[in-house]
C-alpha cells in the first residue's frame, strides 16, 4: 500500500506547476523529499512545462537572469521569441535539456551587459552528461549558431557578432566531450572550431571587440 501511495504522490508531483513546487514541498514530508532530490535539470524541465513553449521559457530566462542583476530587459527577448515561435524540428518537448538551453539566453544577457566575468563563470561551470536528450539540445544549438543574421536587426554589428561569438564558445564547450565516438561528429566539430579560430583570431577579437584575455586564452585553448 506504501508503494502505491509513493506511486500516486509521484505522478501528482509531475503536474505541480514549478512556481507551485517549494510551497507544495513543506505539506508532506514525501513532497520535501521530492522537491529537495530535484536536479539542476528537472527544475528547468518542471519550468519549461509550467511555461508552455520555448518562447515562454526564454522569455522567464531573460526576465530572472535581468532581475538578478539589475540589467534592464534587452532586445534578446524579442529576437528569440520570434525565432523559437517559428523553431521546428522532429524532436518532442521531453527530447531536450533543458538546463543547457537556458544557459544560451543566460549567458547572452550577460554579454548584452558585456559581463563577460559572468559568461566564462557559466561555461566553465556546465554540467552535462553525453546521453540521448542532448541530441535534441545539441540540434537545437547546431542550428542557432548557424542561423544567420539573427541579431543583426536589433543590434549594431558588433554587438551581433559578439552574440554569435559567445554563442559558439559555449557551443565548443558543450560539445567538447560530447559523442566522442563518433567519428562523422567529431570531424565536424574540428573542422567547425577551426573555421571559428581562423574567423576570430586573436588580434581580431583583441582589438576588434576588445575581449578580456581570459577570455582570449580560453578561445585559443579550445582544440
Amino acid at each position: 500500500m506504501s508503494v502505491f501511495n509513493e506511486d500516486i504522490i509521484s505522478e501528482v508531483w509531475k503536474h505541480i506547476p514549478f512556481t507551485y513546487m517549494k510551497m507544495v514541498s513543506t505539506t508532506s514530508k514525501n513532497f520535501s523529499y521530492l522537491y529537495n532530490n530535484m536536479t539542476i535539470e528537472d527544475r528547468e524541465t518542471a519550468k519549461y512545462k509550467e511555461a508552455g513553449s520555448l518562447s515562454k521559457y526564454c522569455s522567464i530566462i531573460i526576465d530572472e537572469t535581468c532581475k538578478n542583476n539589475k540589467y534592464k530587459k534587452p532586445h534578446l527577448t524579442f529576437i528569440f521569441t520570434k525565432y523559437l515561435d517559428n523553431y521546428k524540428d522532429k524532436y518532442s518537448a521531453d527530447s531536450y535539456n533543458y538546463y543547457l538551453i537556458s544557459l544560451v539566453f543566460v549567458i547572452l544577457t550577460h554579454t548584452v551587459n558585456r559581463k563577460f566575468n559572468k559568461v566564462m563563470e557559466i561555461i566553465n561551470a556546465t554540467k552535462y552528461h553525453d546521453n540521448n536528450n542532448n541530441i535534441a539540445t545539441l540540434m537545437f544549438l547546431t542550428k542557432l549558431i548557424t542561423t544567420p543574421f539573427l541579431f543583426d536587426k536589433n543590434y549594431a554589428w558588433y554587438t551581433s557578432d559578439l552574440l554569435n561569438t559567445v554563442c559558439k564558445l559555449y557551443y565548443f564547450h558543450l560539445t567538447k566531450n560530447m559523442f566522442v565516438d563518433k567519428k562523422n561528429f567529431r570531424d565536424t566539430r574540428e573542422l567547425e572550431l577551426n573555421m571559428f579560430k581562423y574567423k576570430y583570431n586573436y588580434n581580431y577579437l583583441k582589438f576588434t571587440h576588445k575581449l578580456p584575455n581570459y577570455i582570449l586564452n580560453y578561445l585559443t585553448e579550445l582544440v
